[in-house]
Formats: C-alpha cells, structure tokens, sequence
C-alpha cells in the first residue's frame, strides 16, 4: 500500500499528475494534495479528479495510470553526434590559404 499525492501545478498540457511518495517528481508539500493510501493508481485517478478534471499517472511511479500519449519523435533513435574528423583538419591546404573544408583563413607555416 501506497501513499499518493496529485500535483497542485498543472504539466504544459494541463495535466495534474498523480504520484507516490517515493517518487523522484513528487512535487513540494505545498505543491500536492494527499489523496491517501491505495493498493493501485487506477482509484487515486479516480479520487484525484474529485480536485481536478484532468489527471494523469506520473510515468515513473503510476505508470499503470499514465495515459498521456507520447509525441510522435518519443520512439525514434537519437541522432548521432558528428564531430570533425581528424583527417578533415589535416587536409592540404589550396594556394589560396583556405581551408576546403573549413572555410577558414589559415596561414601557412
């Protein structure tokens, strides 16, 4: 058995999010409601639209409950991090004294 809170802040979308004193994101006291002590999140949703007419399960602790849909980015792989390439900075360098790659003034040693 669990004590659960809602959170007196709504997220960007308007959600007030239900969560569990052990949790990470519980909010500050005096940003949460106590809403008691439940087995479950699916009846502290319930008691928690008593306060609020749109509630939502933290992801991390009621993620029974969460019901947010996630952006449709959430699930793609992250994009590789480029960086320059060693051989890039070694590159010979034109007559003109510009870097091909670069396109930086360099001067000639």
């Amino acid at each position: 058995m669990s004590s659960y809170y809602v959170n007196k802040n709504a997220q960007t979308n308007g959600d007030h999010e239900v969560h569990t004193t052990g949790c990470r994101f519980l909010p500050a006291e005096h940003n949460r409601i106590y809403l008691g002590e439940f087995y479950s999140c699916a009846p502290v949703v319930t008691e928690a639209k008593k306060h609020y007419t749109q509630v939502n399960g933290c992801i991390h602790c009621s993620n029974a409950c969460h019901t947010q849909q996630l952006s449709k980015n959430h699930n793609r792989p992250r994009r590789k991090k480029h960086f320059f390439r060693r051989e890039a900075l070694t590159q010979p360098i034109d007559e003109s004294g510009y870097d091909d790659h670069r396109l930086n003034v360099l001067t000639a040693s």
